[in-house]
């Protein structure tokens, strides 16, 4: 059976936050910086909106199906097709994980489906929902999952509470946060760089083939 690594969309794989906020503004007829929001506020905040609308304002953004047009990353950033290329000629089996918004019930998502088409995202397969890395470790054994890379630090709290080596993916949204939050006290590796990603993911590998 191949290793496994999980790796979140938004924010860490596409450009979600300048697409959201673009979005929004739109929704509310306001005009918040695309490129302002640095995570050390909750984004309903940013908006200047209740985290009920700013549930609404998510929903519609979804069922819209803007996350077809979400664009990649920039450099030094993750490119999505170029790693998980590299990924799947390790010899990884990548999976996506991405969590579903309030209200949104949809088993299958094709805007998700068709923004991993659009720019290239070589994967197995993509778990849903707010507790995916649980969902992943159920779905393709935890022996497997040798790491997961995520934007979110609840998301990397999630993970590293189920023994799975943690990644915290710094980007322009949260690089701020990342200082603020100090990650090195929680054990978690900060990766910026799609050079940064890739080392990670390698010596990972090598890790695992040396425990076989």
């Amino acid at each position: 059976m191949n290793p496994v690594i999980g790796l979140d969309i938004d924010g860490t794989l596409g450009d979600y936050h300048p697409h959201f906020i673009g979005f929004a503004n739109g929704w509310l007829g306001t005009e918040h910086d695309t490129l302002g929001y640095d995570a050390r506020l909750p984004l309903n905040r940013y908006l200047g909106v209740s985290k009920e609308r700013y549930r609404k304002i998510k929903l519609a953004y979804r069922r819209g199906e803007m996350k077809r047009s979400m664009p990649d990353l920039p450099l030094p950033y993750p490119q999505v097709r170029a790693l998980t290329v590299r990924l799947r000629e390790w010899g990884y089996d990548v999976w996506l994980c991405t969590t579903r918004p309030y209200l949104n019930h949809d088993s299958i998502e094709p805007a998700t489906r068709e923004w991993c088409r659009r720019n290239g995202a070589r994967h197995q397969g993509i778990v849903w929902g707010e507790h995916k890395y649980r969902e992943l470790c159920k779905l393709v054994g935890k022996e497997r999952v040798l790491g997961v890379l995520d934007d979110l630090p609840e998301m990397c709290r999630q993970a590293h509470s189920l023994g799975i080596p943690t990644a915290f993916a710094v980007r322009r949204h949260n690089i701020q946060q990342h200082q603020a939050l100090g990650i090195e006290r929680f054990n978690w590796n900060a990766l910026e760089t799609h050079e940064d990603t890739l080392e990670w993911a390698k010596a990972l590998l090598v890790r695992w083939k040396a425990a076989q």
